[in-house]
């Protein structure tokens, strides 16, 4: 009984070391310096729109909307680490505090292009 149990586990063995032997006589073999550029990522040229506030506690109640869509608001934006990147051409920024217009502004945007719109503080200072 031991050498027939012998024989199955080499009849399993050697193939399967046969199969994993061939897999790294067979693996590619590292990639050129070339083929390596060649993998890079694709940089992103699309402009980019950042909003700076004096305070950022209202970032969240202000929508910005770019040709009359809502994209998110002026918190969402307000990062280098997260611009709102637009395809290159003209386009109309609004920020709305619910339904009041407080800035709109119709930008030309090239390819890599970066802008900065300052949005105006709409708390009131005055009495306080």
């Amino acid at each position: 009984m031991s050498i027939l149990n012998t024989a199955r586990t080499a009849l399993v063995t050697v193939p399967a070391f046969a199969i994993l032997t061939g897999c790294a006589l067979f693996s590619e073999p590292p990639l050129t310096a070339e083929q390596q550029q060649q993998l890079q990522p694709i940089q992103d040229l699309r402009p980019q729109l950042l909003f700076s506030l004096n305070t950022n506690e209202q970032a969240e109640e202000l929508k910005v909307y770019v040709n009359t869509l809502y994209v998110g608001t002026v918190a969402d934006f307000n990062s280098a680490t997260r611009p709102l990147r637009l395809l290159s051409g003209e386009h109309t920024i609004q920020i709305r505090d619910q339904d009041e217009v407080l800035l709109q502004e119709t930008l030309e945007l090239e390819s890599g292009a970066v802008r900065v719109m300052h949005v105006p503080d709409t708390h009131n200072n005055s009495g306080a």
